[in-house]
């Protein structure tokens, strides 16, 4: 895969087949489309964090339990990829608000 001011190339070096979908190594994808790599790496781990929030969300929690599970079972999932790459800040904001909104929390001052 063609990368930085490469990324526009078309030749085929070496006979190579030179992909120009998402390609996905050691955990991380690799695209031309800033887009779809952020759909890649953070929204579908909002999907799963929101699906963890709510499968947790009947019981009742005291407010140490409800943190023990957001970092626990939520955050977790996204720390790899956060720690790779930035965030964009409307993925921060929508996490932010998952998470308050799930237990309940989303009134409270901060």
């Amino acid at each position: 895969m063609w990368l930085g001011r490469w990324k526009n190339k078309s030749d085929t070096p070496f006979g190579f087949g030179w992909p120009r979908d998402p390609i996905k190594a050691l955990g991380i994808f690799f695209s031309y489309d800033e887009d779809k790599t952020n759909e890649f790496y953070f929204a579908e781990k909002i999907r799963n964090l929101e699906k963890t929030l709510n499968s947790w969300k009947k019981r009742n929690l005291t407010l140490y339990g409800k943190i023990n599970i957001v970092k626990t079972f939520g955050l977790s999932k996204l720390i790899y990829n956060a720690s790779l790459l930035a965030i964009p800040e409307h993925f921060i904001k929508e996490t932010e608000k998952l998470i308050l909104t799930s237990f309940g929390m989303g009134n409270r001052q901060r």
